[in-house]
């Protein structure tokens, strides 16, 4: 990352002087895009675990806390985490009873 700036220069000294500011808004606003999707992500993904922390904590299940926190962490992956957290969770509930 030290070298960010050199190679955003070098990518944009291949495009055409006319196109060049345009491209720069471009990349600003995708890059914009994708910060404010992983922001959220990342919230929705640690309300989550927190609620599901606390859930399978009043659950009583043994490592409740730890397992809730665990599918936070798969939330983070959109489409796959909830089902393979939801897995995990349950082989170790059914485990535990």
């Amino acid at each position: 990352l030290k070298d960010w700036k050199k190679i955003g220069d070098s990518f944009f000294s291949i495009i055409p002087n006319d196109k060049r500011s345009t491209y720069r808004y471009l990349s600003m606003q995708i890059d914009r895009s994708i910060l404010t999707f992983i922001r959220a992500q990342v919230n929705v993904s640690i309300f989550f675990g927190l609620y599901y922390a606390i859930c399978f904590w009043i659950l009583s299940l043994k490592m409740g806390f730890l397992l809730g926190l665990m599918m936070g962490v798969f939330i983070f992956i959109p489409y796959v985490g909830f089902p393979i957290g939801c897995t995990i969770v349950t082989i170790i509930s059914f485990l535990q009873f």
